[in-house]
């Protein structure tokens, strides 16, 4: 099954609905999503980056994901 971030998103939208009007969301589709977002980018994703890209831009690529978990 393929999906895309606007997925994800909608089912962000749908959770922040349900919330807004006191229930609570089911939230085991959003985990399933992420769960198979995650398992992608384990096994196609980043394996494919490391083979593509020179060092340095894994490096730069690094730099920026540790300025966003940073702050």
């Amino acid at each position: 099954m393929r999906f895309s971030i606007s997925d994800i998103i909608n089912i962000l939208s749908i959770i922040e609905n349900s919330v807004s009007k006191g229930k609570n969301p089911n939230l085991e589709e959003l985990k399933y999503r992420l769960n198979k977002h995650s398992k992608f980018e384990d096994e196609v994703f980043y394996p494919r980056l490391d083979e593509m890209l020179p060092d340095h831009q894994k490096d730069e690529i690094i730099n920026k994901a540790k300025e966003i978990i940073i702050g």
